[in-house]
Formats: structure tokens, C-alpha cells, sequence
């Protein structure tokens, strides 16, 4: 069944972006395969304050980013 993906983001009042990934599909575990699986730790890596919540109404994944400032100076 086709469903909705909905990205919020909002500025962070201290550093970066805040931002809210909602989807509306059935949560199903992962299937064991070498070339999948991985997203949920990349986010986790390059993310702070990541959260993930899956329910039968679907996942609303959480997480801050950075907006680069604190890289761009010396």
C-alpha cells in the first residue's frame, strides 16, 4: 500500500537544524542481507539527539544537525 513520507525542519535556538522524518508504513523488521541496513546507523553517527519510534501508525525518526558554522572557522 502506498503511504506519506513528511520531513520537518525547523532551526535548532542553539546550533544546527532539528528534524522530524514521519512515515505511515508498517514497521517490519530487518531482513539479515550484507548489502542493507545501514541507515539507521549513518544517521546515528552523523546525527546528535537521534530517536526512533515505530508503531503500527508508522516511524517518526528525530535527530539534530549541525549547520556547519562551527567547521567553517579555523
Amino acid at each position: 500500500e502506498p503511504g506519506y513520507v513528511v520531513v520537518d525542519m525547523t532551526q535548532s535556538t542553539s546550533d544546527g537544524f532539528l528534524v522530524e522524518v514521519r512515515d505511515s508504513g508498517n514497521f517490519q523488521q530487518a531482513v539479515e542481507r550484507e548489502d542493507r541496513g545501514r541507515g539507521t546507523e549513518i544517521m546515528r553517527r552523523l546525527t546528535t539527539d537521534f530517536s526512533r519510534e515505530s508503531t503500527e501508525a508508522g516511524t517518526v525518526v528525530r535527530f539534530r544537525v549541525s549547520s556547519g558554522e562551527a567547521f567553517a572557522h579555523d
